[in-house]
């Protein structure tokens, strides 16, 4: 592979699995910025038919650019950066493309730069972490502000249970929310989306019955859980 360390079936077999990630290990290989072409080449010296890699960049470039690692140093040149680019950028394309389909590669990318920020700014500094706590239950207390501000005045207004009811089922599909095990369900527990009423944190086989459903956004390329749903064994 001339100048790459990269190996050229490994190369071959990345890219008829992730066409994605192989561009994104040329451009990690390379010393230095690297040209469209020149991956191109590569990828195609490594045994894949030139039309395939023609095809898959056309699709995968406006992404490849996009990935947090990757440094734009000419209209088609490209370079990896050991430093991604902040995590209010990755946040906007995050936000910017949660209707669109794109690859898992770049999501996760997108996701570990902002986890990455998240994870600094708990631990440093003395009060760090009690300072970043204070903030999120800040914010978790203004949308249930909010939300209390709403239905004061549906109530004023004379509104129902069941409209109130109605308009929040609205709002959550707005917000790309979906309730999951819902209320008296009886359902296979499973630690990643329920939590157990008494407090306990040992996964438990068998089946549950839900005491409070659990949310999840489907904003993304899978749905993540936000709420977990509460459950009795």
């Amino acid at each position: 592979m001339g100048r790459f360390t990269v190996d050229a079936k490994l190369l071959v077999k990345q890219f008829s699995t992730d066409a994605g990630l192989a561009f994104l290990e040329i451009i990690r290989s390379a010393p230095g910025p690297i040209g469209a072409r020149e991956i191109k080449n590569e990828i195609v010296a490594a045994g894949v038919k030139r039309s395939d890699v023609d095809a898959k960049w056309k699709r995968l470039q406006p992404y490849v650019k996009l990935h947090p690692h990757v440094e734009k140093s000419g209209p088609t040149k490209y370079e990896w950066s050991a430093v991604p680019r902040s995590s209010a950028e990755s946040l906007d394309q995050l936000s910017a493309h949660s209707s669109v389909r794109v690859p898992a590669w770049l999501t996760q990318a997108l996701v570990a730069t902002i986890a990455d920020s998240l994870a600094v700014a708990e631990t440093s500094g003395g009060h760090a972490q009690s300072s970043w706590s204070r903030q999120r239950e800040q914010e978790k207390a203004k949308v249930l502000a909010d939300l209390a501000t709403v239905v004061e005045v549906m109530h004023e207004q004379g509104a129902t249970i069941a409209e109130v009811a109605a308009w929040l089922d609205g709002e959550t599909h707005r917000k790309r929310l979906r309730a999951v095990d819902r209320l008296g369900e009886t359902v296979a527990f499973d630690p990643d989306r329920h939590e157990i009423a008494n407090g306990l944190r040992t996964a438990r086989a068998g089946t549950v019955t839900v005491t409070r459903s659990g949310y999840v956004w489907q904003g993304g390329e899978e749905d993540v859980v936000l709420v977990k749903a509460v459950v009795t064994a």
